[in-house]
């Protein structure tokens, strides 16, 4: 059977060609996939072409001299063809499972590298709505072998669809470990996503992991979306024999997804560096995520949390309308800002703050810029 010849196009050179009709077709009955399943996974695979081509030159388009109206039109025209694309992939992603052609690739997964991106992906959309997204891996959670392109698929649709249904407050992405290990035993993992927004009912905590089941009807026409995005997460985590499940934020209003599963351990991986041993450091923020994190940062690096010491962590977002953040009378402080906040470094140069941090916050440079405080060091890293 010959292959359907296409035109070249301008973008060819720029965005990856999906699989043509003719091979995806193969592909689709070699594993068995009903007449259903094959024509969701080959219109997947035609629509994700002229859909990356269409985002990739919106980008271009918005990178061009437009005025304000111009810019903002492009810009909403982007996001909607992203979404697409979502739902597109969730669409993909969810023939495969159907036809249990999923395919695993297990090796080392560096945690905080997979935790840190997703939730640094996520972060422009949070910000833009107000929120803050924080995310913290545990001291005694081990880098572990797994699928990482599967972990952050799970992780990227939890953490997202959390900012997409909460409104104030804040989205917090943690892994902990389960239980005690035995040497070169698996570990027992929880991949945790809290957040501030409605919550889940009861009722319609199982029916949300369905195909199409959001947990009001409503949240379908409110948020675009189509419902596949946490039944692919429970498939996903059930393929690699864990469960995702929702529940009650235990220490405040929202909704608490966790995924617990086994992974093996990474054999002599390299331990995470414990630059605060001995230090204490303070925390001021209004928003109990970012506190949560930056506790969990701070610990799992070897430090503790006091009331007062003599590096304080002062989150801008404490402060007054168009004011500066209080300076203690005492010791150090390092001001927190977001991303959109960095013409406000100089001020706080100004007023005596010897470091910044951006958020969501970095376990590493929190780490650096803690113990350059407590040397301590003035001035504010360029």
């Amino acid at each position: 059977m010959g292959q359907t010849r296409r035109k070249p196009s301008p973008q060819s050179d720029l965005f990856p060609v999906a699989p043509d009709v003719a091979q995806a077709a193969i592909e689709a009955s070699a594993d068995g996939a009903s007449p259903e399943q094959q024509f969701l996974r080959l219109m997947s695979h035609e629509m994700r072409t002229p859909l990356n081509g269409v985002i990739g030159m919106l980008g271009l388009l918005s990178r061009t001299r437009l005025d304000g109206a111009q810019r903002a039109y492009a810009e909403a025209a982007q996001k909607s063809a992203e979404h697409l694309l979502g739902l597109v992939n969730d669409l993909l992603d969810y023939a495969r499972l159907e036809a249990e052609a999923l395919e695993f690739d297990p090796a080392p997964v560096e945690l905080e590298g997979l935790v840190r991106g997703v939730v640094e992906l996520l972060s422009p959309r949070a910000h833009d709505k107000g929120l803050e997204i924080v995310w913290s891996v545990a001291a005694d959670a081990p880098d572990v072998v797994a699928d990482e392109g599967r972990l952050r698929q799970i992780l990227f649709n939890l953490a997202g669809n959390a900012v997409k249904f909460t409104d104030r407050g804040g989205v917090r992405l943690a892994v902990e470990a389960v239980g005690e290990r035995m040497d070169g035993a698996p570990a027992r993992l929880a991949f945790i996503v809290d957040d501030t927004g409605p919550g889940v009912p009861e009722a319609a905590r199982g029916r949300i992991f369905e195909e199409f089941g959001h947990a009001d009807i409503s949240d379908a026409a409110r948020f675009d979306g189509a419902g596949l995005g946490l039944a692919v997460v429970r498939r996903l985590a059930r393929a690699m024999g864990g469960d995702a499940v929702v529940e009650d934020r235990p220490d405040g209003p929202g909704a608490r997804f966790r995924f617990e599963a086994e992974f093996p351990v990474v054999a002599d991986a390299e331990a995470r560096a414990r630059l605060l041993d001995g230090l204490a450091v303070a925390i001021r923020t209004p928003n109990p995520f970012v506190r949560r994190a930056a506790t969990d940062q701070i610990e799992a690096s070897g430090g503790r949390v006091a009331r007062q010491a003599g590096v304080t962590l002062i989150d801008h977002a404490g402060a007054d309308e168009e004011a500066l953040a209080v300076r203690p009378s005492q010791g150090q402080a390092i001001i927190l800002l977001r991303p959109s906040e960095r013409d406000l470094i100089s001020r706080y140069r100004a007023a005596g703050f010897c470091g910044y941090l951006i958020k969501p916050l970095r376990r590493e440079s929190l780490a650096e810029r803690v113990l350059a405080a407590a040397a301590p060091r003035r001035g504010l890293p360029s």
